[in-house]
């Protein structure tokens, strides 16, 4: 008889055993269960357009770390096929899957009072957008679009830097949080988002200002006409003129971009450069950069009102994401005109802050 007890206690321990770990299988009450059953690296990729993950309480703000993860790894936008081999390099991997391996410790969930922060901060903006218009830009309709905020933490993924993915999710870094620019930062990429969901509305914007749309991003040469390099090579120079005319000067400045029939505007490649090849020696000299990648632009290259091209490409021997030069004046808002738009935005909005008007 005690033998039989004995065995029918051990089933009895046994079952329970079985049914916690079916309670913390199923729930994900800690932490720790969760991550050992979570396997980044071996998420499947997918190339469709939006992400599937379904947000049906638009007062959810908060991306938890693993729905971030599934943004970010699967790349629903297909942002990372956007790379240049600069941008691989400046981000020291070799190829996309090696970036996804990367950063698929970046994203992190945060604690409720940082949540808290976060949602009082975009209630505050909502706020403001009620009682806030601009060109192509309506405060009221960016109040209703669904914004989700996910939060990274270090620098692997995009050097920590805020950005927008998709038409719904702003990525900004754990320590931004507790700083007092969060709200112009998430204002900022919240206009990001909103052109994104609002074309039509961007599209006035654009008309209003002159912006027109010069050629596709990954189809853009930009250089002294084949004239200048053909005659540059026969005449043997392997310096940075041509007779009297100084290429390095000329794309310095950008004047071969205000004179189209002097210096015919070229299209065909990604990068930007010109080449002087000399014949001596066959020594030669190339100038070329490449355009940086950017989640919160479009796929085309604009000129503006001055027919001057906007645009954003690496130093030599890039090491960041930021080692860049802005043409046609070396300023972060001139890299395309979406990137006007929500600087004039923010800065318009701070002014307002700071003379206390909201």
């Amino acid at each position: 008889m005690f033998y039989i007890n004995k065995i029918s206690l051990i089933y009895i321990l046994i079952l329970i055993i079985i049914l916690i770990l079916i309670h913390l299988y199923f729930f994900k009450t800690t932490e720790t269960f969760r991550s050992a059953f979570v396997d980044t690296s071996q998420i499947e990729e997918t190339r469709s357009t939006s992400s599937p993950r379904i947000f049906e309480n638009p007062e959810n703000y908060i991306l938890d770390k693993y729905e971030l993860i599934d943004i970010l790894i699967n790349d629903y936008d297909n942002y990372y096929t956007t790379f240049n081999e600069t941008d691989l390099k400046v981000r020291n991997v070799n190829s996309i899957e090696e970036y996804k391996y990367k950063i698929k410790n970046s994203p992190v969930t945060i604690s409720d009072e940082e949540k808290n922060i976060i949602i009082n901060t975009i209630y505050k903006i909502k706020k403001i957008f009620n009682n806030y218009d601009n060109i192509g830009f309506t405060g009221k309709k960016a109040n209703i679009m669904n914004i989700y905020i996910g939060i990274i933490d270090g620098t692997n993924y995009e050097e920590g830097f805020p950005h927008t993915r998709e038409n719904k999710f702003i990525i900004i870094p754990k320590y931004l949080i507790n700083k007092h620019n969060l709200i112009t930062v998430l204002i900022h990429e919240m206009v990001h988002i909103y052109q994104k969901v609002y074309p039509e509305d961007i599209q006035f914007y654009l008309d209003t200002y002159n912006f027109k749309k010069y050629s596709y991003r990954n189809n853009a040469k930009l250089g002294a006409s084949k004239e200048l390099l053909i005659k540059a090579e026969l005449s043997g120079e392997t310096e940075t003129t041509v007779g009297s005319i100084d290429l390095r000067s000329m794309w310095d400045e950008s004047k071969f971009l205000k004179n189209s029939d002097s210096f015919p505007q070229e299209r065909g490649i990604e990068k930007l450069c010109f080449s002087i090849h000399g014949t001596t020696g066959g020594r030669s000299l190339t100038e070329c950069s490449e355009l940086r990648a950017n989640p919160d632009i479009d796929n085309y290259i604009y000129s503006n009102s001055n027919n001057e091209l906007l645009y954003c490409t690496y130093n030599d021997n890039a090491t960041s994401i930021m080692n860049v030069t802005y043409y046609p004046i070396n300023n972060e808002a001139n890299e395309h005109p979406f990137e006007m738009m929500a600087y004039s935005i923010e800065s318009n909005i701070q002014n307002e802050l700071l003379s206390n008007s909201y």
